[in-house]
């Protein structure tokens, strides 16, 4: 009898450590969420000065840009609903520190057709992962790899600066007692233009690739459904 129940205990013991060393299961990025990473790491209240003058006592004061204000207030979200960039997608890059003259240079330089690739690649890494019902690398097989270093290695081709602004912050964004600056950068590029580079980085991955059945039509599926709330 006691070797009856050590026999059933190894069986149990044998199956609940095998679904351990078993991945956890995936949960996609809520709609609501595809747009995290993009939202701004500024609070107003914390705001000293700007490029157009001091706060004087009050942050609300502060003569921002309305690309700004839209931006601290709700991401690019909010940015993309603007009539300005209605029909363009919009990101932000920003540098945070006390070295103006190394951030300034950083703006000045800052390419917007080459060092925007990581924002750009990041948003389609987002969507991808939110579109998947499980791990990406499984439904879409080598697809995904693919195509995410195709994404992170590529120009973004059209991609306009259009402006740069830089904002005088309280103690480290309000957190601890020494004073900094964030520079921003105001990227934008139109939709038509980037949703087509998208589409052709699709296609050229899927030559390249060998996926089974279910990861190609998953890979359909996702291709059919990438720019809504993109």
């Amino acid at each position: 009898m006691k070797k009856h129940y050590l026999a059933i205990f190894l069986i149990y013991a044998s199956f609940f450590i095998s679904c351990l060393n078993q991945r956890d299961a995936f949960i996609p990025v809520p709609q609501d969420q595809r747009h995290i990473e993009f939202n701004s790491p500024i609070i107003i209240e914390n705001i000293i000065e700007s490029r157009d003058g001091t706060a004087a006592g009050n942050p609300q004061t502060l003569n921002l840009p309305v690309w700004l204000r839209a931006y601290i207030n709700g991401g690019i979200d909010e940015l993309e609903k603007m009539n300005s960039y209605i029909d363009k997608y919009v990101f932000v890059a920003h540098s945070e520190g006390i070295n103006t003259a190394a951030m300034r240079r950083w703006a000045q330089n800052f390419s917007p057709v080459y060092d925007s690739i990581v924002l750009a690649a990041s948003r389609i890494e987002t969507r991808l992962t939110g579109l998947a019902h499980y791990y990406p690398d499984d439904e879409y097989g080598p697809f995904f790899e693919s195509f995410m270093r195709k994404a992170f290695s590529s120009a973004c081709m059209g991609a306009v600066k259009e402006d740069i602004y830089w904002l005088k912050m309280r103690g480290d964004n309000g957190i601890s007692g020494t004073e900094n600056y964030i520079y921003l950068i105001l990227i934008s590029i139109d939709k038509t233009t980037m949703q087509d580079t998208i589409l052709n980085m699709m296609a050229e991955t899927l030559q390249n690739v060998s996926l089974s059945s279910s990861q190609r039509n998953a890979v359909h599926r996702m291709q059919n459904n990438f720019f809504e709330g993109f």
